[in-house]
């Protein structure tokens, strides 16, 4: 009976963590929910960044392998309907820093857009 049970426990062990879609949640499934966020953010897709904020699915703050959250490429594409939409979400999403020390206040700052660096004022 203890084989059994053995062989039972091992063969459901190797279901859990090998078997595609099985129950174990796969790292390089977050990895691409990550990186389809952040190519959602880059091409102006609204609608993808909000569903996957609302299902929690990303973590706003997160940053690319570039080391830029999603706000700062927004502003770094002069998006202002992203960079209202991340701001709703979550407004202290403003203070985060890039790898480079930049917050978004300071990349709209650089790209000298008045609309986006107002925005961003006014939330501080």
């Amino acid at each position: 009976m203890k084989k059994i049970l053995l062989l039972l426990f091992f063969v459901l062990t190797a279901v859990y963590f090998v078997l595609p879609g099985g129950v174990a949640p796969s790292t390089t499934t977050t990895v691409n929910i990550k990186d389809e966020f952040f190519k959602a953010v880059k091409r102006g897709d609204t609608a993808f960044v909000k569903e996957k904020l609302d299902s929690k699915q990303v973590i706003i703050n997160s940053q690319d392998t570039d080391g830029r959250s999603a706000i700062i490429i927004a502003v770094d594409n002069v998006d202002v309907n992203m960079v209202l939409l991340l701001v709703t979400y979550r407004p202290d999403v403003v203070n985060v820093k890039d790898n480079k020390g930049r917050s978004a206040l300071d990349a709209a700052a650089e790209k000298g857009n008045m609309q986006i660096t107002q925005a961003l004022n006014a939330l501080k």
